[in-house]
């Protein structure tokens, strides 16, 4: 009798065992657990994290890669023109050997290289990948060529008609006669019925100065321009611009191409004065344009323009290095911090897939930037 229940017992025994075990590793002995505490915070989460529900962060450390930079200069080929080509034959090449400095530099040059209006880059520069689109460039459409050369070459051409209007158009003391009545640039048509020259207008909207350079312009710059550099365009004139303005020109660059809206910087003419410079008339769709992107302006009739120029180069590497590409183009940006500190919303904007600091939201000290995207 004893036996028997000696052996119920240890048969009990050995179940109760088996049970509390859980399923054993081969040493047959079950891992410990710790408690977790109450109030445990939130997962760190990376740019690449896919957890629903939870913020993702970007970390960019300041500082750690050199700033790309597309910079394209557009100069006035026009007879007036000769004292300014002047200074920018002067002082091309000492400005790429400065901006070269602190990003990695490309420049695309459009001018004639030849006669008294014209700059040419040197060997020199095209030998490190630097480019100069051999193009006369007239005095209004500087913004025209550099919108052209800019978009993709099928949205730029002369648009023909089933009868084409023909008719003798006036630009200047130049009569020009076009079989076609309209020129589209970057998707968008302009009607060159309607171009007259009026020199006592306020504004040369209507004028399209030499079509012809325009549209053989197309594209010419798709393949020179890097989809992560930051643009920036640079004109010299002493004239205001015509059909493509401060009023259309950014928008036809956002049609025509992909990326944050560049950076617009001219020497323009302000007015004639008594030492002898004199102006077509003032830059004011420039001056417009350099506004409106946090660029500048600069003065054409001052006598040395190497001032300009080492403004113009510190200008264009504040610039670069205030631009960052996007991890998560694709979500709302919630906050900018700056070395854990979170930014004033009016320090930083959001242009395509590239955040945009404020020039004065940068300290020198500042080591890391945080994007903090909103939920996925």
């Amino acid at each position: 009798m004893m036996t028997r229940w000696f052996a119920i017992l240890s048969f009990v025994l050995a179940a109760a065992c088996s049970q509390s075990s859980g399923f054993q590793g081969s040493s047959g002995t079950a891992p410990s657990r710790v408690p977790e505490p109450l109030g445990t915070a939130s997962p760190q989460v990376s740019a690449d994290s896919s957890v629903a529900g939870v913020p993702k962060h970007q970390m960019i450390t300041l500082g750690s890669s050199t700033p790309l930079v597309d910079l394209v200069w557009v100069i006035d080929n026009s007879q007036s023109m000769d004292g300014e080509a002047a200074q920018v034959r002067s002082n091309v090449s000492k400005f790429i050997a400065s901006v070269a400095l602190s990003t990695d530099l490309r420049l695309a040059l459009i001018s004639q290289s030849t006669g008294p209006t014209g700059v040419q880059l040197g060997s020199e520069a095209i030998a490190k990948g630097h480019l100069q689109l051999e193009t006369p460039v007239g005095s209004t459409n500087l913004l025209a060529i550099a919108a052209a050369a800019s978009c993709a070459e099928n949205q730029s051409t002369f648009i023909s008609q089933a009868n084409p209007p023909v008719g003798s158009i006036t630009v200047r003391d130049d009569t020009m006669v076009y079989s076609k009545a309209n020129v589209r640039v970057c998707g968008r048509d302009f009607d060159l019925r309607n171009n007259t020259f009026d020199s006592t207008a306020a504004s040369r909207s209507y004028l399209m100065e030499s079509p012809d350079a325009v549209v053989s312009s197309r594209g010419r710059l798709v393949s020179f321009f890097r989809p992560t550099a930051t643009r920036i365009y640079v004109f010299v004139t002493d004239d205001d611009a015509g059909m493509v303005n401060d009023l259309n020109f950014l928008e036809l660059l956002g049609a025509g191409g992909k990326g944050p809206r560049p950076s617009v910087f001219a020497f323009r003419g302000i007015e004639s004065n008594a030492i002898g410079c004199t102006i077509s008339m003032r830059g004011r769709s420039y001056e417009t344009l350099a506004s409106r992107t946090g660029a500048e302006v600069y003065d054409i009739c001052l006598a040395d323009w190497s001032a300009h120029f080492k403004k113009l180069s510190e200008s264009v590497g504040r610039i670069a290095k205030v631009q960052y590409d996007l991890s998560e183009p694709g979500l709302r940006v919630e906050a900018i911090k700056l070395d854990g500190v979170v930014l004033a919303t009016n320090l930083w904007r959001v242009e395509a897939s590239r955040l945009i600091l404020s020039p004065d939201a940068l300290l020198p000290q500042a080591k890391e930037l945080e994007v903090v995207y909103a939920s996925p």
